[in-house]
This record gives C-alpha cells, sequence and structure tokens, in this order.
C-alpha cells in the first residue's frame, strides 16, 4: 500500500522518560515478541528498533529464525539492522535463504547498515538474484561494504560481460554506487543491449560516476525511443551538465525537433537542470500533441519552481483531456506552492474521475493548509470510493487543523472500514487537538489494527500533554 501506513509514522518524538520506567517498558515489549498476535510482536519489533535497544538483540533474533509470519521476521530484520549490533550478522546472513524475498531484501539492508565485512560475500552473490529488489539491495550493500575492497571493481566489471541478464543488471547497479571511474568505457559499450532496463540501469550508472567522457553519450540517450531511458539521461545530464554553458540553449533548440522523443528528453533535461529561462518556451509546449510531451512539461514545470507556470498550469488541470497531465499538473502546482491554485485543486478533488489525481489533490491541500478546502476535504473523506483518496483528505484535515472537521475524523476513525484510514483519521485528530476526540480514541484503542491502536495511542498522548501544560 502506499505509504499510507508509513505517512503517520513520522510524527511525534517521544517524551523522554525516567531510566526505571524507560526499562520496564523495554520488558514489556521484549515480552509482546512472544504474543499471539502476529501484529502485535510486529509493533513491538518496529519500536524496540526504533529505540536501538541493545537488551533486544537476541530475542528479535529469535524472532528472525522462528517466526511463522513473514512481516514479523521482516521487521525482525529491520530492526536488528536499527539497532546495529554484531551479534546479528551471522542470523542475517542465514535469512539470505528465507522463502520470504522480503525478508531477505530486509536481511540484505540491515547487513549494509551493520558494515560487517563478513556479509559482503553473500551479498555480492546476491548480485545474481532473479529478484529485482534484490539486485537492487544488493547492489547498495555492497557500494558500503567493498568501498576499500581490492578486486572488488575489476571482478564487477568482468560479469558485465555474463550471459545471464540479472548478473548483469547486478554488476551495473553496484558499479554505479561505487562510483568506479574505470568502468565508464565498458558501461557505455553496454548501452548496445538488448534489454531496455538495463540500458537504463547503465545511463543511471553512468550519471552516478559523474564522468565528464560519459556525457556526450548520456546526451545522445535524452533521444532515445524509450521513456525510462530519457527519463534516466534527463537527471544524469543535469548532474554532470552543471557549467556547461552551452547545454541549456542546446535543449532550448530541441524543444522545437519534430520527434517527439527528442522534444520530451529535452524537456525532462531542463526540468532536472532547473532552468528557468526555459520556462516561456515550456508553457507552449504544454499544448503539444504528444500527451507523453504535454506531462513531461507538466512535470518539468514544477521541478523548476517559477510562479509564471501557475497560469498555464491551472489551465491545463481544468482543460486538458488526459489524466496524465492533470497528475503532473497537480504536483508541479503543490511544488511551485502558489495560493492561486487552490480552487483548482479543490475542483479537482471534487471533479475528477482519475482517482490518482484526486488523491493528489487532497495531498496538495493538505501542504497549502488553505481553510477554504476543508469543506472538499470533509466530503471526500466520507464519500469518495478510494482508500488513498480518503486517507490523504484525512491526513490534509489534520495539517490543516480546522476543528470544524472533527466530527467527520471521528467518524472514518469509528466507521471506515479501511484501517489505513482509521489510523490516517487517528493521526489527523491528534494534530488537530480537540479534547471531544478523546473518548473516541479511547475506543478506538481496542480497534483489530495494530496501527489504528498506535496512531489513537500518539493522538491520546498529545491530548494529555496538552492538558499537563494548561
Amino acid at each position: 500500500m502506499l505509504a499510507a501506513a508509513g505517512v503517520c509514522r513520522h510524527a511525534q518524538a517521544q517524551e523522554s522518560k525516567p531510566a526505571e520506567e524507560k526499562e520496564t517498558d523495554v520488558k514489556t515489549l521484549i515480552a509482546r515478541l512472544k504474543d499471539k498476535s502476529p501484529d502485535v510482536r510486529m509493533a513491538a519489533a518496529e519500536e524496540l528498533g526504533d529505540r536501538e535497544e541493545k537488551q533486544a538483540v537476541e530475542p528479535l533474533i529469535e524472532l528472525l529464525k522462528k517466526d511463522p509470519n513473514e512481516d514479523v521476521r521482516y521487521q525482525a530484520a529491520v530492526a536488528l539492522g536499527s539497532i546495529g549490533d554484531k551479534k546479528a550478522v551471522e542470523p542475517l546472513m542465514a535469512s539470505l535463504k528465507d522463502k520470504s524475498v522480503k525478508v531477505r531484501v530486509a536481511a540484505i539492508s540491515s547487513l549494509g547498515f551493520i558494515k560487517d565485512k563478513r556479509a559482503l560475500k553473500p551479498i555480492l552473490a546476491q548480485l545474481e538474484s532473479d529478484e529485482y529488489e534484490m539486485r537492487t539491495v544488493a547492489a547498495e550493500a555492497v557500494a558500503e561494504l567493498g568501498k576499500d575492497e581490492n578486486g572488488l571493481i575489476p571482478l564487477l566489471i568482468g560479469k558485465l560481460n555474463d550471459p545471464k541478464l540479472n548478473v548483469r543488471d547486478g554488476a551495473v547497479r553496484a558499479l554505479g554506487l561505487l562510483k568506479a571511474q574505470q568502468a565508464v568505457e565498458p558501461l557505455i559499450q553496454l548501452l548496445k543491449d538488448k534489454d531496455a532496463e538495463l540500458r537504463r540501469a547503465t545511463v543511471e550508472a553512468l550519471g552516478k560516476i559523474g564522468n565528464k567522457t560519459a556525457f556526450k553519450v548520456l546526451l545522445a540517450q535524452l533521444e532515445n525511443e524509450n521513456v525510462d531511458i530519457r527519463i534516466a539521461a534527463a537527471r544524469a545530464v543535469a548532474e554532470l551538465g552543471k557549467g556547461e554553458k552551452d547545454l541549456i540553449p542546446l535543449l532550448i533548440g530541441k524543444l522545437k525537433d519534430p520527434k517527439p522523443n527528442v522534444r520530451d528528453g529535452a524537456v525532462r533535461a531542463l526540468g532536472c537542470c532547473k532552468a528557468k529561462q526555459s520556462v516561456e518556451p515550456l508553457i507552449k509546449l504544454l499544448k503539444d500533441k504528444d500527451k507523453t510531451v504535454r506531462w513531461a512539461v507538466a512535470e518539468a514545470l514544477g521541478q523548476i519552481g517559477d510562479k509564471r507556470a501557475v497560469p498555464a498550469l491551472i489551465k491545463a488541470l481544468e482543460e486538458d483531456k488526459d489524466n496524465g497531465v492533470h497528475f503532473f499538473a497537480v504536483s508541479s502546482l503543490e511544488d511551485i506552492g502558489d495560493r492561486r491554485a487552490v480552487p483548482a485543486l479543490i475542483k479537482a478533488l471534487e471533479g475528477e474521475k482519475d482517482e490518482d489525481v484526486r488523491a493528489r489533490a487532497a495531498i496538495a491541500l493538505g501542504i497549502f493548509r488553505d481553510k477554504s478546502a476543508v469543506h472538499a476535504l470533509i466530503k471526500a473523506l466520507e464519500g469518495d470510493k478510494n482508500e488513498r483518496v480518503r486517507v490523504w483528505a484525512a491526513l490534509a484535515l489534520g495539517k490543516i487543523g480546522d476543528k470544524s472537521a472533527v466530527p467527520a475524523l471521528v467518524k472514518a476513525l469509528e466507521g471506515d472500514k479501511s484501517k489505513y484510514v482509521r489510523a490516517s483519521a487517528a493521526f489527523a485528530l491528534g494534530r488537530i487537538g480537540d479534547k471531544k476526540a478523546a473518548e473516541p480514541l479511547k475506543k478506538a484503542m481496542k480497534d483489530s489494527s495494530a496501527e489504528v491502536r498506535k496512531e489513537a495511542k500518539r493522538a491520546l498522548d498529545i491530548l494529555g500533554r496538552q492538558d499537563s501544560s494548561h
């Protein structure tokens, strides 16, 4: 799920407690690792990891080894990485054979955090995994663990010629993160590979290495037929082209190219370069016949962040017939932060057919914190059929902080079928801080979802602190 569950987690910092009380809490949490409920075990593991409790290492290792629930084992692996104790290295290495991909990914990530050289060899083997996510996380861990390892980069360069696609892919990702200068030429040769995803990864790797030799090659990739490769090339060109005086005029000139892929690549690079001199030419291109180009333009104008683009983006949101244009227009209006956009965003929340656009409009309205949006957000919370829209509507109401939203949030807390919406409603009620929410929040402490109970407790803690401060 979208980060709805995680959206609420960033919140309140924990109050400092007397050492004796904290000790009791730790023992209670460790005891909960044996609870019958997977949700309880998972929440306890998460809390112990967040606190970096060394006392919990052995119980978490047991959980990682033996718990029948993959989500609990995953949380145990994450917690052990957060704590960073080297006692966890061998058990985490053993978990690289876990039947669950998410557990194996968490184990690799945690080994990267702990930075113990014993893990390098088994993680190197995971660069050849059939699972994309495993290769990606393994590359990050190899970059952390292998910075000073003699022979590692030549070994990885040798793998670029392996007949297996997954082996080449893992090597490319690791070489990019290691910023291996000696790999530039072999990587450039790999841009001829038949696999488009590998070519995209190679473009990204060349951008991370930051070698000027690759700059002209990456410029040419802006015209690639594959949009994902153009996006990767745009980011790399923007990074490597800093200080190149002729780059922006060159890119602006390409906006008039007859080929849509060339226009698209130039637009994306201009956005990544945050080129203010390109705003007017880009605004004109919002009427391009090719929808992919219009998507890129709407996004680029937000990246540049110039308020001259606001009226054109509002017009695109209201008049363009493509949902993708609407989505990027909403995102860019949010990024630019001009309040002239609020009425159009409210209209999008209320009337857009596309759920992604409505969700994005709710996010934007929360960031603007404009009270004129409260009614529309309440309406979305109460009536939108899409879970994500209701989640973001609840969170936006919490950010705005208007007490008129409390009844609707209480209703969502008590009756919404989605645990993520209920958790978001609890979080929002804590942000608003109205005492009328105390009783519903106490009832929510008995909710079937651990996430809802957690957010309800946080909200009640906030209300309690408000009482004690008066």
